[in-house]
């Protein structure tokens, strides 16, 4: 959708190698090994922990795109913001007849789904190569660092309900062991609500300044739609 920025690379790296040293912590403090002890300078770890992280971060990726589509509000969170902003959306839909030679509400005077997820794709890539806009990159770029964070902390839960399932079932049942374990795994799990919701949140502040910013570059009578091209407070 859009070019690869060092904001897009953030946002897969930082998840990625959180992810994997988290997960060397944890399988170290229950004493399962699958690395050498003695670990090499981090001079010679550095790179090789970059380059997985970066492709862990595209399997974090995967997880939140998944993830996103369970939650309430995130899988068309378009859709209600164009029914909550009914003057808005038709301004939109005229615009989009106009230009693309395609809108997103039907006969009925209602929201087709599919019309209007790809037209808001649409609509990126007219602001992305029309009006060079920065910000909007760098707005999806924050939206998909929470996403990839998001499942970070999820798979974390998973791997910590792997290992407690593991204990109770083994024989070395160490009742502070398994009392750590669920601790972790609460810690784990507020985090990663903490992520969605500013996923969320930023996923919503994008798609809010995307439409703003295609009705100001398209309205020929500014008084029209006398809003700001900025993002609310």
């Amino acid at each position: 959708m859009e070019k690869f920025s060092l904001f897009d690379f953030a946002s897969f790296i930082l998840p990625g190698c959180t992810f994997l040293i988290l997960s060397y912590l944890i399988l170290s403090f229950q004493n399962i090994q699958f690395i050498p002890n003695e670990m090499p300078s981090i001079e010679v770890i550095i790179i090789p922990l970059l380059l997985v992280g970066y492709l862990f971060g595209h399997l974090l990726s995967l997880i939140g795109k998944k993830t996103e589509k369970w939650i309430t509000g995130m899988k068309t969170p378009w859709i209600t913001y164009l029914k909550n902003n009914s003057k808005e959306a038709e301004i939109i839909n005229s615009k989009c007849i106009s230009l693309f030679n395609a809108g997103f509400i039907n006969e009925n005077k209602e929201i087709d789904i599919a019309k209007s997820d790809k037209l808001y794709d649409t609509i990126y890539e007219y602001i992305e190569f029309k009006d060079k806009d920065e910000k909007i990159k760098i707005l999806y770029s924050q939206y998909g660092f929470f996403r990839n964070s998001s499942a970070v902390w999820i798979s974390l839960f998973s791997l910590l309900l792997v290992i407690l399932i593991l204990k109770l079932v083994g024989v070395t049942f160490i009742i502070s062991t398994i009392i750590s374990i669920i601790l972790y795994s609460i810690i784990v799990l507020l985090l990663s609500f903490a992520s969605l919701l500013l996923c969320k949140k930023r996923k919503l502040l994008t798609m809010y300044y995307v439409y703003r910013t295609f009705l100001i570059m398209n309205l020929q009578d500014k008084n029209e739609y006398p809003y700001e091209k900025k993002l609310p407070n």
